[in-house]
């Protein structure tokens, strides 16, 4: 009789240490009530749009260096004070042409060459030549059908040119909004069409920009590079890595409304052209502050990085500093050296 009853207290025993009491699961509630009310409390001081924003805008400066080194041409980041928002921009290759084989129109970029001859003694390698060419003569390439061939935030055109020196010549025309001309007298000219606003505000083609070199830059049977940059602060042209022209303007560039020609039908090109590249201004990253932050007074309108990821000194004579605030006062410093280190 003894053994069941035994049995029956170490039942009962263990039963009863296995569970709470009704007291002590108030007791644990309690706690727990407690703990979470104070964590949901510091949650809720918790400013994270603050501790992020600084790290998050850092990124975007990075971005828009690492593209410059990357590419080896300049970029650059642009503030917007009144929306608190930064972009970096930087340049991408759209196109490029080296004419070691005849167009066929096959690709995309392949074009249809009407009067082109290839030449072997290219600037590297083979050329196309349009010197001595029939009247309509041109190499016609419809980039205006592809929505990624967008010149609007900027743009870099480079080629290699040699003239005979018999006439004046358009050699290259993208879009009817960026073309390169000759004069008889040697010089050279860049042109694009940037945007303007009629009375109503509504955006329409404004008038050329255009920069000129000096009569004689370009000495007839001598291949030269041309490059012609815009970077919506001034329109550059460059012959054989030296600045011959300047035009400031800061308006975007129209929008495309023909093909890539190489050598105008209408005036032709008496001359060759090599290693032709396209190239345009990107948006890489962009960010826009949380509510609770805006940019000091001491915020830029840009910052520009030259090729290889320095500042660019034409703009930055030292380095740029710029401060965050927050909605109790709070300053964050940030600042972008002259190599291009961002801390």
């Amino acid at each position: 009789m003894r053994a069941p009853r035994a049995l029956f207290v170490s039942a009962r025993g263990t039963a009863s240490r296995s569970g709470f009491t009704l007291m002590e699961l108030l007791v644990v509630m309690l706690i727990l009530g407690m703990l979470f009310g104070i964590g949901v409390g510091t949650l809720a001081t918790l400013d994270l749009g603050k501790s992020a924003a600084r790290g998050a805008l850092l990124n975007v400066i990075r971005s828009a260096r690492t593209s410059a080194v990357a590419r080896g041409a300049g970029s650059r980041v642009r503030f917007d004070a009144p929306t608190s928002s930064v972009r970096a921009e930087g340049i991408a290759v759209l196109g490029t042409w080296h004419f070691e084989r005849e167009a066929t129109g096959a690709g995309l970029f392949e074009g249809e060459n009407r009067g082109g001859k290839l030449i072997d003694d290219g600037y590297i390698g083979r050329a196309i030549s349009f010197s001595g060419a029939r009247p309509g003569s041109t190499l016609d390439v419809q980039v205006q059908h592809d929505p990624g061939f967008d010149l609007s935030l900027g743009f870099t055109i480079e080629c290699a040119l040699r003239w005979d020196g018999s006439a004046a010549g358009r050699p290259l025309n993208v879009g009817n909004v960026v073309g390169l001309e000759l004069t008889g007298a040697g010089s050279v000219r860049g042109w694009f069409i940037p945007v303007a606003r009629n009375k109503q505000g509504e955006e329409i083609a404004g008038g050329r920009t255009s920069v000129d070199s000096e009569a004689g830059a370009l000495a007839p049977h001598r291949w030269v590079r041309v490059k012609l940059d815009y970077d919506r602060r001034a329109l550059r042209l460059y012959l054989d890595d030296l600045e011959v022209g300047r035009a400031d303007e800061t308006g975007k560039v129209w929008k495309l409304s023909g093909s890539l020609r190489i050598c105008d039908p209408k005036t032709g090109f008496p001359g060759d052209l090599d290693r032709l590249v396209v190239s345009a201004v990107t948006s890489t990253s962009e960010y826009t502050l949380p509510e609770t932050m805006h940019f000091d007074t001491d915020v830029p309108d840009e910052i520009r990085f030259a090729a290889g990821g320095y500042l660019d000194r034409e703009l930055h004579e030292q380095a740029v500093v710029l401060h965050l605030i927050d909605q109790k006062g709070g300053r964050q410093t940030l600042r972008v050296g002259l190599y291009g280190t961002v801390e």
